[in-house]
């Protein structure tokens, strides 16, 4: 069969591999194709068990059984020399995702898997802090129960947790840099294309520059389709300054030569605040709607609050009572100036959802501030100074207090 083009999608899991695939879909594009028993080769071939001519063998049959003109699959990074020696003229597109944001997903990812996702049971289920500590559980999620953010919070004043952050922190920062460096040594310094993860949407052109194909072929909606919403913040609530010097220490030369910019400011300004209770849940609510929700989401974090805003609209009219939607709808008008309808918008959200979370009473003072409502700002403040009760969440609050009051103004005492 004919190929247009051959081409490999390489980089880390968690890089953008996923949207890769997605965007050359109006080609033969799979992503992780035979993964499973490319893996088993491996093992057998790095452990002696077949020969080189074995595995290049089922290179070989795998390529003709999938006939793909972009071959998407992290997995490829471990034997990107052996792939070129059998299909000499390969192109490749290596997705490079900055440490900081890498590290952090796959921290908060192994968090994940330590709670299970199931807040009904963090009171009761001993195991999730045994599993970390060895202990029993007397640590941070025995006490805040069901508040996860708090949670977080008292976990890291607590050494068990900071040691646990700490190996994580050691454990993905090398492999990040390692492995990272082994891709860079192993690709074809002629047929390679560098393409930042947060920058897969802006790089369609020059993707399709590379492979010599219109980009008008190549689906833009499907950019950043597998981007996670980070559900804890961790690095917030461990400390930035620590963290930076944690992953510099592996880090700092990648980071110098291919993200100039980067470092642990620059990153916090780009990312979105970790996601509330509502927002984690908001795309687990939709069923098969979520997809739709996370690419509103990537929308706004590209700036295109038009589409956005037409695909939240969408979504309330389907999910009516989804504070979450109104909350996010509220965002993008704001940015697009529309400040009587981003109010009408957080109205609803709050209304919805009385307790909310501090980044929703944080933007509810900034549009109601902005509208020329600004006693109505205040308010809204205030009312958040009654419901939160973490200090750190009310220290947040307080500060925006002050500067739309222009004043210093003493903490109100939680209930």
């Amino acid at each position: 069969m004919h190929k247009k083009f051959r081409g490999y999608s390489v980089g880390l899991w968690g890089t953008g591999t996923k949207s890769i695939a997605r965007i050359f879909g109006n080609y033969r594009a799979a992503h992780e194709f035979w993964q499973k028993k490319t893996r088993t080769f491996w093992s057998a071939y790095e452990r002696g068990g077949i020969s080189k001519k074995r595995f290049l063998t089922y290179l070989r049959k795998r390529d003709a059984a999938g006939q793909l003109e972009m071959d998407s699959d992290n997995f490829h990074s471990f034997y990107l020399d052996l792939l070129d020696q059998e299909f000499t003229g390969a192109k490749y597109i290596f997705t490079l995702r900055d440490c900081y944001s890498w590290c952090e997903s796959q921290i908060e990812e192994s968090l994940t898997k330590l709670i299970g996702m199931k807040k009904h049971l963090i009171r009761s289920d001993s195991q999730i802090y045994s599993l970390v500590s060895g202990g029993s559980i007397t640590g941070a999620f025995a006490s805040e129960g069901k508040n996860i953010d708090a949670a977080l919070r008292a976990m890291a004043k607590e050494k068990i947790w900071r040691e646990w952050l700490d190996r994580k922190l050691e454990k993905h920062a090398a492999q990040w840099a390692r492995l990272n460096k082994s891709i860079l040594r192993q690709l074809p310094p002629a047929r390679f294309l560098l393409v930042r993860s947060h920058e897969i949407s802006d790089s369609l052109e020059r993707m399709a520059d590379f492979m010599a194909i219109s980009a008008q072929t190549l689906t833009i909606s499907q950019s950043h389709s597998n981007r996670m919403i980070r559900p804890y913040g961790i690095f917030e609530k461990f400390g930035y300054r620590h963290v930076q010097n944690k992953l510099d220490a592996h880090c700092a030369p990648l980071m110098r030569q291919y993200f100039p910019e980067g470092n642990i400011n620059e990153y916090c300004a780009r990312r979105r605040p970790a996601a509330s209770l509502g927002a984690r849940a908001a795309s687990r609510r939709m069923n098969g709607d979520g997809d739709l929700y996370h690419e509103a989401i990537s929308c706004q974090r590209r700036g295109a609050d038009v589409q956005a805003l037409a695909i939240l609209k969408r979504l309330a009219r389907r999910y009516p009572m989804d504070s979450n939607l109104f909350g996010e709808m509220a965002i993008s008008r704001c940015r697009l100036g529309l400040m009587e309808e981003a109010r009408t918008d957080l109205k609803m959200a709050i209304r919805l959802n009385p307790a909310g979370s501090a980044n929703s009473w944080l933007c509810a003072s900034d549009i109601i501030a902005r509208s020329g409502y600004r006693k109505q700002g205040l308010q809204a403040l205030l009312r958040a100074l009654k419901i939160q009760t973490d200090d750190e969440v009310r220290r947040q609050i307080l500060a925006a207090y002050r500067g739309l009051l222009g004043q210093k103004h003493q903490l109100p005492t939680s209930a």
